[in-house]
């Protein structure tokens, strides 16, 4: 790794040369940028998902962090290598009204801009504004947030990229000819979700995804049960019961690793473990870069997490 050094915006590019002159590379490839937003108590968590973030997708990260007691906004340049790419990060700490101004100047111009708002806060609507007029996609939590759809920028959420195992889980269950016949019978969904700093947010994207997909407007079929966290927190799907004439499909987080399915039909019981891994923060972000969902479903399935 070269660096950190330390400077100011101004001086931030000519650092960054000086970097990239240590490392006698001839050659320089730029991939996309990505702007990240985000606080003290979470940069941790940030940053590393940035270092595992594959270098296809960004290779220039400029991360602004919220923070109150800095005086102007101070910069920390580095360049790490990624398995013989060189990524260019750019830390910077500040205000947010000091932030504003201070990032575009660093984007790298020609290329993909995505933006991370990862904050808990709502956004500073000039800061936002700001970054929106050359971000191609902006990720956020679209479910608390004062975040609307803007033709600008696609818009997507890390807490959709959660909840894809657990669709995956629940498609999976009516594969059967005898369980896709209760599709039309379907009369009550409960929905089981760790308590954490992101309260029901995943659990309220599921349920906008299965309403969405059953075509259903009343939403009082569905039901969120907070649960203290054990293995699975800040929010995650712990599991979830469904009902439909006299059957019940059903579906439990064991571990952090597994998940226990549970079919009772006319024709009998039916139980499997389904093996369902952790995901990284890098994996999701990773996923919902790679844009592999069609847009549509997220809109309505948020429309109906919105409406809950």
């Amino acid at each position: 790794m070269y660096g950190p050094v330390t400077t100011d915006v101004r001086q931030a590019p000519k650092a960054l040369e000086k970097l990239w002159a240590q490392t006698n590379q001839e050659f320089r490839t730029h991939t996309g940028n990505i702007v990240v937003i985000t606080e003290l108590d979470l940069q941790d968590n940030v940053l590393t998902a940035l270092s595992e973030l594959n270098a296809r997708h960004a290779k220039r990260q400029i991360v602004g962090i919220i923070d109150p007691n800095q005086e102007g906004v101070r910069v920390e340049v580095s360049l790490f290598d990624q398995m013989g790419r060189y990524i260019e990060r750019l830390v910077m700490y500040g205000h947010e009204e000091h932030l504003t101004g201070a990032i575009l100047p660093l984007l790298q111009p020609g290329v993909q801009t995505y933006v991370w708002w990862g904050t808990y806060r709502n956004p500073n609507a000039e800061l936002l504004n700001e970054l929106a007029e050359l971000a191609d996609l902006v990720i956020a939590d679209t479910v608390t947030l004062n975040l609307s759809q803007d033709a600008r920028y696609d818009l997507t959420d890390l807490n959709w990229a959660r909840t894809l195992s657990w669709r995956e889980i629940t498609a999976q269950l009516f594969e059967a000819p005898e369980a896709a016949a209760l599709l039309n019978k379907i009369e009550k969904l409960d929905v089981y979700y760790a308590e954490g700093r992101r309260r029901d947010v995943i659990a309220r994207l599921y349920l906008g995804w299965f309403a969405s997909r059953l075509g259903w407007q009343d939403l009082s079929k569905i039901t969120l049960h907070p649960e203290p966290a054990d293995g699975r927190g800040n929010g995650e799907i712990l599991g979830f019961d469904i009902k439909a004439d006299s059957a019940t499909l059903s579906a439990r987080a064991l571990n952090t690793d597994c998940v226990d399915v549970n079919i009772s039909l006319s024709s009998g019981t039916h139980h499997n473990t389904l093996h369902q891994p952790t995901r990284s923060i890098a994996a999701l972000l990773g996923y919902v870069l790679d844009g592999q969902e069609d847009p549509s479903v997220f809109e309505e399935s948020l429309r109906n997490a919105k409406a809950y």
